[in-house]
């Protein structure tokens, strides 16, 4: 797939014209899920999970690939996703939110089942950065 987004790149001659085709949206879901499979995938030869925290990256993913899936995200799944309590991952989410990143969709009195999604400027922002990982090997865009 990514390397169909970049064949698609490379024959109209724009990255940007990719960049609203429906190989885009699915490059990027693939990218994500690659992504995050590598972070997680350093558990299995290292013990101390702490060495390895980039708490708000993973949670940004897991809510990427959530948004891409059509569902939002729990704050425990979003905590089991950054390997990090409940209450480490809402001290997260409210810099996410502050920032314009992150949306809270659904308020719960039981503070696991908010809902969380990204705003429309994260899932932007994490889209490009997306589309950018799986065409690495494209030419710098010009201003």
């Amino acid at each position: 797939m990514i390397n169909d987004l970049h064949r698609a790149a490379q024959s109209s001659g724009s990255y940007a014209a990719v960049n609203d085709s429906s190989y885009a949206d699915d490059a990027c879901l693939e990218a994500a899920k690659m992504l995050q499979a590598q972070r997680q995938k350093r558990f299995s030869y290292f013990s101390n999970r702490a060495m390895f925290t980039d708490l708000c990256w993973d949670i940004l993913l897991c809510l990427f690939i959530g948004d891409a899936e059509a569902r939002s995200a729990s704050l425990g799944e979003l905590s089991g996703a950054a390997n990090c309590s409940p209450s480490t991952a809402l001290r997260w989410l409210n810099v996410l939110v502050e920032e314009g990143i992150v949306r809270i969709v659904n308020h719960s009195e039981h503070v696991p089942e908010i809902g969380v999604a990204l705003s429309a400027q994260g899932h932007s922002t994490m889209r490009r950065y997306l589309i950018d990982v799986a065409t690495d090997s494209a030419p710098a865009m010009q201003p």
